[in-house]
């Protein structure tokens, strides 16, 4: 598993500074996963064309790529991240395998047991903070939630955190007793995304001691 998740978003990034640059400075200031989430590219050839880079780029971190199961299979990725509005974990696993990591985006508690229920990996649990990226899904659930699930009897796949997640909010997600966490606006708008990384990859090894 993983820790710390850098999930892309090219269109987020300042101005001079390209997606696999990008990658390569988060990976080697302590991001461990990288998951390649560009949901406008819906042309195969030129998703599968861009995987290829940015898992060349993502070196010795989790391959993970969002929603496309033919894409992850065809670049031999870590793994496939999965929405609401994807294929079924089982349903992936049955294209994957067995040996691939898979997790699904979750906005609720109920979200989280279905997910493990189906044979989820791990999920991803937010927004926990206000984000515009993630706004569409409604109100922030804050860190509590993260409490609440880990509390129900039977649960025990990985908690990743997502959604406004900052340097200065980072300790109160793990204090809640999250595996770990996903960023998103905070290392693809930075001015410099290595710094930034290091930022939280301080924070999270702090936690981990």
């Amino acid at each position: 598993m993983f820790k710390f998740c850098f999930v892309t978003d090219r269109k987020q990034l300042k101005k001079g500074w390209g997606l696999a640059r990008t990658v390569s400075l988060a990976v080697k200031n302590g991001v461990d996963a990288v998951m390649l989430r560009e949901k406008d590219i819906q042309e195969t050839t030129r998703l599968l064309e861009l995987a290829g880079k940015i898992k060349k780029a993502a070196g010795k971190a989790r391959f993970i790529i969002n929603g496309r199961c033919d894409i992850a299979r065809a670049v031999d990725a870590d793994g496939v991240h999965l929405a609401a509005n994807s294929v079924t974990v089982r349903q992936a696993r049955k294209i994957l395998g067995k040996t691939k990591l898979i997790g699904r985006s979750c906005h609720s508690l109920k979200d989280a047991v279905s997910a493990q229920k189906e044979g989820a990996d791990y999920i991803f649990l937010g927004p926990l903070f206000y984000t515009e990226t993630k706004a569409r899904y409604g109100k922030p659930l804050g860190c509590a939630v993260i409490n609440k699930l880990l509390k129900i009897r039977g649960f025990k796949i990985p908690v990743i955190g997502i959604g406004g997640i900052t340097p200065e909010n980072a300790p109160e997600v793990l204090r809640s007793r999250a595996f770990g966490i996903a960023v998103i606006s905070g290392i693809s708008k930075a001015g410099a995304p290595g710094k930034a990384t290091a930022s939280y990859s301080k924070i999270i090894k702090k936690r981990c001691l």
